[in-house]
Order: structure tokens, then C-alpha cells, then sequence
């Protein structure tokens, strides 16, 4: 009994390993780091189980996988069952037995993966493709048991698949009875068409034509459908239900209601939101957004209306917590989903980024805002707050410095030049006066008063007269009536009083006449002449009206 508990314990960690490595392909490029690193370490671990044990026999239930009729893997999401994938599949059994090589373990992991991902495609046929010396398996022929009834369906769903699979068998049966031509025929139209054909007939007018073309379809074929229809799983059935409600109301709104499809399509994106996957809801609102294009008037304010309704609060905030949690689908599928959304997206994609731990979602999301910003630049605030990690207001600031500017980029900077962190704070500031017109002119009328070099100086004055900046007119004031004032050249000295006279107008007559009567000592007697000279051309200038 204990090395039978011992088995299951130790084979319960072999699939732990793998629902790492599950996750890790999802999330990353298969190339990645983080899936090789997952990889290596279910190797390691079923290898290891295989050195102790020798055999590793794994029974296949529709629910669960197990060991000594105990479950070692059970997933309540049966989108991403493995189990439920092997069971309708035909698995019943795989037996992997000691001298398991490297590269088998990571062959069996990527034929555990496309099962659950895909369920197009055969388990059972990947396995054998697999050409694996050191793993066997138990399957069954699916069409030949009775099909049993999943627990997880609806009644309408349960009945729609019973119907398709009674509606299949009637055909099968004909095309296998004796004097039976085993293919059967049918027609296809040609879309535009044939509804054009179908419009002048129903008028009266036209001819019908013979020759359609045909498609012929064989058992093999039919079978294949049968085998489908058992294995879809919800996410598929919602989209076959919106398909069918959609061309339903297209092409027969008397029959099918706009109401019901209105329900149906807001149900749809709040199933898809309580089962985490963003891959399902993703492909919903790409749906509806191509649907756009065919519609017009009610349909199209229909549509529309979903679209609206995810962007309300409550489901921004149900995103975000989706992006948080062990959703289905990684930052592509969530960054597609907010570009459908429109602005409301833009406001999910600042909240998750403040949110998320996760290195390849920032950059997803980082790259995503960057992009839709324009939409609305108001939106990076919440990342600029002074409360908020620095690491958050690095990645706004960037963004920032990329897609705002001016006086959006203005208020981005200076909200950031509030944060305690004293490296955000001085690159924010160097960013503020280098790239908005108010930072830059703060510094010019700074460097008016401190800089060292005659040509910094000269500049400053330009661009502070040029740009009417008043605040510099006080500094102008201070430099013109200093001590240091009499060393500068006559050119500067004229530039200084005169970017007085520009800024200051009429308000600055009493200083210039108290400059243009100015005395001094009789060593300074020739640099003070050319401070009274220059006072006195501002204030005939004034005079003037210039």
C-alpha cells in the first residue's frame, strides 16, 4: 500500500510538471527561455519517476488521468483538460516505461499540448506520428462505443449534438446499405449569386439553370463530422451558436429575433469572461467587429452595443482581473481584446500594466498604450501618480517622451517631477526642460542669471523676448541692475535692457529712467555710460510706440 501511495504521489508531481510547461508554451514562443527551462524539468521529473518505478501506467477517465484508479490531474476548465482531450480522442491508457529519452519526454509534452489547444486534431494519431520506443497506449474506436453524455453541457447544447449525431448515423447507414453509392451528393451555391438568382425567381422573372456544381462527400468524411461534433467543447458551441444566430438574422430576421441575438451576443462575451479565456472572447469580438462591415442600421446599433458594454467600468475592471489570474490565452490575446473595445481599452491596458508582475504583459501592454495613446493622453495619469512604484512612472515616462507633446507632455512631466524618487524626479526634470516649451524657457531665464558663457546668455535673451515669456522680466530687472552688469560687453549690455523694454512695455519706464540716470565710480565711468546710453533707446523706443 505505501509504494502504491508513493507511486501516485510521485506521479502527481510528474503532471504538476507538466501543467508548468502547459502554461509556460501558452504564455511564450516555444523558443523561449522559460519553456525550455519547464521542459528540462519535466524531463527530469518523469525520467526520474521511470528510474524508481519503471512503468509509469496512466489510465484516461473523461474528468481526470490516473494512477492506482487515483487521480494524479484533474482540471475544472474543460477547455483545458487533458484528460477530456484524450478521452474523446479514444485514449484510455498510455504506458510510459524506463528508458524514456530526453527528447520523448519533450515530444510527449508538445503532443499533450496541441491535444488540449487544438481539439481538431487526433491525439491518438499524434502519439503514433510520434514514433515513441518507450511510450504505448490503450485506444478504443469512439465510434464504435456509445456516446456518452458530458456533464457540462446545456440541455439545448446536449440536444443540438444528439440531433447532429442522429441526423449523421441516418446518412452514414445509407450510403452503407447494400445497392448504397457510398458518396452522397449535394448542391452549393455561390454566395451573391445564387441570392440574386433566388430574387428574380421569386419575382418571376429568370430561368433556373442546370449544372450546378457538386460536391461529393464520402463516408470517411461524414465519420470525420461525427467525431467533431462529440468533441466540442463549449468555447465551440458558443461560436457556432453565434454564427448561426448571426446568418439567421441576416438572412431570416422574421424568424430569428434581434432580441434573442441582442441576449445571445451580450451572454456570449460574459461567458467568455467567466471562463478566463481571453482566446475566446477574443475571437467573439473579432467576430462581431468583421460583422460591422455586412450590417447596417439596427444590426450594426446592436453590434455596437457589445462593444459598449464591455467598455463599461465594471467589465474593464472584470479584464483587468482576468489578466491577473490563470486566464486562457497570454498578451496577444489580451492586447487584441482591448484594441476591439476602443478607449475603454486604453484604460484597462494603464490599469492591468499598474497590476501585473508578469515581464512579458508589461511589454505587451507597454507597447500597446504607446501605440493607442493618441486616443486619449489623458489616460498614462494613474502611472505618473507620485504614489505609484517608480518602475511604473519610468515605463510612463517613456512612453511619454515618445508619443505626448506639448502641453500634454508639459503635465505628464510635472506630475512626474512630484514623485519621491530622486531619479524619477531629475529624469523628469531633465526631460521637462529640454522637451516642453515651459521647461525649456524656465531654463533659458535661468541661465539669463548664471551661465557663464556671453553666447548662452545672448541666446536665453532671444528666445525669452522672441517666446514674450514675462516671467524672465524680473530676472532681466535683477542681472540689468547688479554690480556684475558693468563687466558685460556694450552688444550685451543693449540686448539685456532692450529684452526689458520688450517684455516690461510702459511698465518698465521707471526702471529704465532710473537706469538711464544711473552713476557710478569714475573707474566705471565708461561701462555705466553704456547702460545709461541703452536705457535711454528703450525709453525713446517706448516713446515711439515700438
Amino acid at each position: 500500500m505505501g509504494n502504491e501511495q508513493e507511486r501516485v504521489w510521485f506521479a502527481r508531481e510528474v503532471m504538476q510538471q507538466f501543467v508548468k510547461c502547459f502554461t509556460n508554451l501558452k504564455l511564450y514562443p516555444h523558443h523561449h527561455t522559460h519553456v525550455k527551462t519547464s521542459l528540462d524539468a519535466w524531463s527530469s521529473r518523469i525520467r526520474s519517476y521511470l528510474a524508481l518505478h519503471d512503468i509509469l501506467r496512466i489510465g484516461v477517465t473523461q474528468d481526470a488521468l490516473l494512477v492506482e484508479e487515483t487521480p494524479i490531474y484533474e482540471e475544472q476548465n474543460r477547455n483545458e483538460n487533458l484528460a477530456f482531450r484524450l478521452y474523446v480522442d479514444g485514449l484510455r491508457e498510455i504506458s510510459i516505461t524506463r528508458g524514456l529519452t530526453v527528447q520523448e519526454a519533450e515530444r510527449l509534452a508538445f503532443v499533450f499540448y496541441q491535444a488540449v489547444v487544438d481539439p481538431r486534431v487526433d491525439s491518438t494519431g499524434l502519439l503514433w506520428e510520434g514514433d515513441f520506443k518507450n511510450i504505448d497506449y490503450v485506444a478504443i474506436n469512439s465510434l464504435s462505443e456509445a456516446w456518452e453524455q458530458p456533464d457540462y453541457m446545456s440541455q439545448d447544447a446536449l440536444k443540438l449534438l444528439k440531433d447532429m449525431n442522429r441526423d449523421v448515423d441516418a446518412i452514414v447507414a445509407s450510403l452503407t446499405a447494400p445497392g448504397a453509392r457510398n458518396t452522397y451528393t449535394f448542391e452549393v451555391t455561390d454566395g451573391a449569386a445564387e441570392f440574386e438568382k433566388a430574387k428574380e425567381l421569386d419575382a418571376g422573372e429568370g430561368e433556373r439553370e442546370e449544372g450546378d456544381d457538386i460536391f461529393e462527400v464520402s463516408e470517411q468524411s461524414l465519420l470525420e463530422l461525427q467525431r467533431d461534433v462529440q468533441s466540442w467543447g463549449p468555447d465551440r458551441v458558443l461560436r457556432v451558436l453565434i454564427d448561426g444566430g448571426l446568418d439567421g438574422l441576416a438572412v431570416a430576421s422574421d424568424i430569428v429575433g434581434r432580441d434573442h441575438v441582442r441576449w445571445l451576443l451580450r451572454e456570449s462575451v460574459d461567458t467568455a469572461l467567466r471562463s478566463k479565456d481571453m482566446e475566446l472572447l477574443g475571437a467573439i469580438l473579432g467576430r462581431l467587429e468583421g460583422e460591422l462591415e455586412l450590417v447596417e442600421d439596427e444590426d450594426e446599433e446592436m453590434i455596437r452595443g457589445v462593444f459598449a458594454y464591455m467598455g463599461e467600468e465594471q467589465n474593464v475592471g472584470r479584464l483587468t482581473e482576468l489578466a491577473q489570474g490563470q486566464a486562457i490565452g497570454g498578451p496577444k490575446a489580451y492586447c487584441r481584446i482591448l484594441g476591439l473595445i476602443g478607449d475603454s481599452g486604453l484604460t484597462a491596458a494603464v490599469a492591468t500594466f499598474m497590476l501585473t508582475k508578469n515581464k512579458e504583459m508589461q511589454e505587451a501592454l507597454s507597447a500597446f498604450i504607446s501605440d493607442n495613446l493618441h486616443r486619449n493622453p489623458k489616460v498614462l495619469a494613474p502611472m505618473l501618480d507620485p504614489q505609484v512604484p517608480p518602475e511604473v512612472v519610468r515605463a510612463a515616462l517613456f512612453i511619454a517622451a515618445k508619443r505626448l507633446k506639448g502641453k500634454e507632455l508639459e503635465e505628464a512631466l510635472d506630475r512626474a517631477r512630484q514623485h519621491s524618487d530622486p531619479k524619477i524626479k531629475e529624469y523628469a526634470t531633465h526631460q521637462w526642460r529640454t522637451q516642453t516649451d515651459e521647461g525649456r524657457l524656465q531654463t533659458f531665464t535661468q541661465a539669463l542669471e548664471t551661465s557663464e558663457s556671453k553666447q548662452d546668455r545672448m541666446r536665453a535673451v532671444s528666445h525669452v523676448t522672441n517666446a514674450s515669456y514675462k516671467p524672465a522680466l524680473e530676472v532681466l530687472k535683477r542681472v540689468v541692475d547688479s554690480q556684475a552688469f558693468l563687466g558685460r560687453d556694450a552688444d550685451e549690455k543693449l540686448a539685456y535692457i532692450d529684452a526689458v523694454r520688450r517684455l516690461g512695455g510702459k511698465t518698465a519706464i521707471a526702471f529704465l529712467q532710473q537706469q538711464a540716470s544711473r552713476s557710478t565710480l569714475v573707474f566705471n565711468r565708461k561701462a555705466m555710460a553704456e547702460i545709461r546710453d541703452a536705457a535711454q533707446k528703450a525709453l525713446d523706443a517706448i516713446k515711439q510706440g515700438r
